[in-house]
């Protein structure tokens, strides 16, 4: 049981999400349905065009953070390795900037990576 302050300070920082909709966006797929009803669906394959879809389809706004190279995995059910080397080639093809420390990150550019 939270106190009243607790409640406040979840209640406040719950709403405070939505200013950043784009930031969250990639936790929408495993959580639309809700804590209730887990998404049991088959892992799918962490390969470049998948990212590049999501890419594409404006899961990530340019200059938005991706989700962590361990995150990708788990959402893939495959190796961090495995998203790593897709990551860099999308990066090699100017979609994504990796900044070694910080993360990975969308670029502006949208040009075809040959996927």
């Amino acid at each position: 049981m939270l106190t009243q302050d607790e409640e406040t300070y979840v209640r406040e920082l719950l709403a405070g999400l939505n200013a950043y909709p784009a930031y969250y966006a990639h936790m929408a797929p495993a959580n639309s349905a809700g804590p209730s009803e887990p998404d049991l669906s088959p892992p799918g394959k962490a390969d470049p065009a998948g990212i590049r879809r999501r890419i594409d389809a404006g899961e990530w706004a340019p200059g938005a953070a991706l989700p962590s190279i361990a995150a990708l995995a788990a959402h893939y059910g495959v190796s961090r390795a495995t998203v790593a080397k897709a990551v860099h080639r999308l990066a090699g093809a100017g979609l994504l900037e990796v900044v070694p420390q910080w993360g990975v990150f969308r670029t502006g550019d949208t040009a075809d990576s040959g996927g």
